[in-house]
């Protein structure tokens, strides 16, 4: 369908207040008539989400209406939870959310899209292309706020373009941009254009003409040192190591580890909720965790 929506950009920094009245929203371009997932009818809960951007950040406010207010769930409050639920649709299904989609380089391939959610809670939670390692201080941190209102609920998002890969160069292109919204009322997934059930991105809807930010492209490199101390044995002990980053091109990024961390692996923490059968805890550790969806 690739429905298209006309980039433009905000007449000055964006505060992520979820307020709708900012004069910046007033004139910014306008999405909604969002379809169900599965069967492409218009949904009764509409959506009505607007974009803007700028130098530093893209910027989206989403307007999710409910005729029963009271029924819009939020449970999960760990970060990036979204992403990781045990389902057929590797989605969250027990409560209600937003997710902003990303494809810089127009490829409508998966793997080079950049998937930004958040709950009414504000829980944030991003997948961003190549497998970009869980740690904020090595793939970049975003803002993303929410909170409900009487006639449903309001999300925001500041994605600032420095966390994602994108052409460099300063050209105007267009890129992939997508809202879509699950309600748990009704077990519905909606979205703006709709690329079906099995995910079909080529149907993704077009932020058209954005002027890319026109500073020069810079070789980025992230270091994560560690440093643990103890006692072996009665008698001191120390480990150090570091992981690191380098982003030689937007589309080639190099990692490295020296001396690893293995041994709090095993001392984590990933819930104190009863659970009827073992748990999985997921890898943190950057370096083997960038790039997990590509090796």
């Amino acid at each position: 369908i690739n429905l298209p929506v006309p980039a433009v950009k905000a007449p000055m920094r964006i505060k992520c207040d979820c307020d709708l009245n900012a004069p910046c929203w007033k004139n910014a371009p306008t999405i909604t008539a969002f379809a169900d997932l599965s069967h492409g009818n218009p949904v009764a809960d509409q959506t009505v989400a607007r974009v803007l951007y700028d130098e530093e950040s893209i910027y989206i406010i989403v307007e999710c209406a409910d005729s029963h207010p009271d029924g819009i769930v939020g449970r999960e409050t760990v970060r990036d939870t979204l992403f990781n639920q045990n389902n057929n649709s590797n989605f969250a299904t027990n409560e209600d959310y937003v997710l902003v989609s990303l494809d810089p380089f127009l490829s409508h391939q998966n793997g080079d899209i950049d998937l930004f959610g958040v709950n009414p809670l504000g829980t944030r939670s991003a997948q961003i292309a190549g497998g970009r390692a869980a740690k904020a201080e090595w793939s970049g941190d975003w803002e993303a706020m929410a909170k409900k209102t009487p006639a449903g609920w309001i999300c925001e998002f500041r994605i600032p373009w420095k966390l994602i890969h994108y052409p460099s160069g300063g050209k105007t292109v267009n890129i992939g941009f997508d809202v879509s919204r699950f309600q748990y009322r009704t077990q519905t997934m909606s979205m703006w254009s709709n690329i079906g059930p099995q995910g079909f991105w080529d149907r993704e809807g077009q932020l058209t003409g954005v002027q890319l930010p026109q500073t020069a492209f810079k070789h980025t490199f992230s270091a994560l040192p560690y440093l643990l101390g103890g006692l072996t044995n009665g008698q001191a002990s120390g480990k150090a190591g570091v992981d690191a980053r380098y982003l030689i091109t937007p589309e080639l990024t190099a990692v490295g580890t020296l001396n690893p961390d293995f041994s709090t692996i095993e001392g984590a923490i990933q819930s104190i909720q009863f659970s009827h059968s073992e748990r999985f805890l997921p890898d943190y550790r950057p370096f083997f965790t960038e790039g997990g969806s590509d090796f």
